[in-house]
């Protein structure tokens, strides 16, 4: 199979870049190409997360647009993503329109844009975010698929020995207004470490590779791609709620108040199930198998 990937490039989209790191190794880089986000080129990472090097190295060049088209005029599957903005929306609109028969629709929102493509493209897949699936399609007749997040195995990490570790609980991500409380009650906690400032990837590596417990706050939506990582790096976990994440094991809370009854029951627990069934059932990998299992 021959797959032509135009990419979306919306901001924070785990979801498209883990999909193409999945089917680049499913496949192979001599049957899939792929067109750049609009702030890069040649690489699978924004511009804008220069620290985030947990997409995929070593990617294949990206092609221009209009190479892209004529390589999936011979392909057997085009996938458009979500767009960034209405230029890029232009390019996915005529990928669409070109190749109906044969492409499906990645991520993406209710929004007027997507709704153009999804009228370009009736009857047709569309996989989302998982989160996005919980309301059933919008639209009549259209096949909808949840596309969990997932961890790409070519960066993982070395699991540290949980007598090793030296923090308590560790939470790192921005102070924005709806996590606040959370955090507020997390620094009432002795021992808890918490971070706002932005880090490089390879410190919140070595972060994460030091704790025992890590908090998981929703991030841009529900699903967080901060999960995926901590269970990678044999962190027990304690996440704000996320209804059918698949993965089992994991500590849930709904509330401020649930959340601070959690943390002062904490006793501590090394769950090695949690990274056992990450890399069996939620690798970039078994994303690609998952998605590519549901073409027509």
């Amino acid at each position: 199979m021959k797959i032509a990937f135009f990419m979306g490039g919306a901001p924070a989209n785990y979801v498209e870049d883990l999909l193409l790191a999945g089917l680049l190794a499913h496949l192979g880089p001599d049957n899939v190409a792929y067109s750049p986000h609009k702030d890069h080129f040649g690489a699978v990472r924004p511009a804008r997360y220069p620290e985030r090097t947990c997409w995929t190295p070593n990617l294949p060049v990206a092609l221009p647009d209009s190479a892209l088209m004529e390589y999936a005029d011979g392909a057997d599957l085009v996938v458009v993503g979500y767009p960034e903005d209405g230029e890029r929306a232009g390019v996915l609109s005529e990928a669409c329109a070109r190749f109906g028969d044969k492409a499906v629709l990645v991520n993406g929102e209710d929004g007027v844009v997507w709704r153009i493509l999804h009228g370009l493209l009736p009857g047709r897949p569309w996989f989302v975010r998982e989160v996005d699936s919980r309301g059933g399609c919008p639209y009549e007749g259209q096949p909808i698929s949840p596309l969990p997040l997932c961890f790409n195995t070519i960066d993982l990490p070395a699991v540290h020995p949980w007598e090793e570790r030296d923090i308590p609980i560790l939470w790192v991500g921005a102070a924005h207004k709806h996590r606040k409380t959370y955090i507020d009650a997390l620094r009432a906690v002795e021992g808890a470490m918490v971070v706002t400032d932005s880090v490089p990837h390879a410190e919140y590596s070595e972060l994460l590779s030091r704790t025992r417990l890590a908090v998981v706050l929703h991030g841009v939506g529900p699903q967080s791609y901060r999960l995926f990582e901590v269970i990678a790096h044999g962190c027990d976990v304690l996440c704000q709620v996320v209804k059918n994440i698949w993965i089992e094991d994991v500590q849930e809370f709904d509330s401020v108040d649930h959340f601070r009854g959690l943390l002062e029951g904490y006793r501590g627990r090394y769950i090695p199930e949690l990274r056992r069934d990450l890399l069996i059932h939620h690798t970039h990998l078994a994303r690609a198998s998952h998605f590519l299992s549901r073409i027509p």
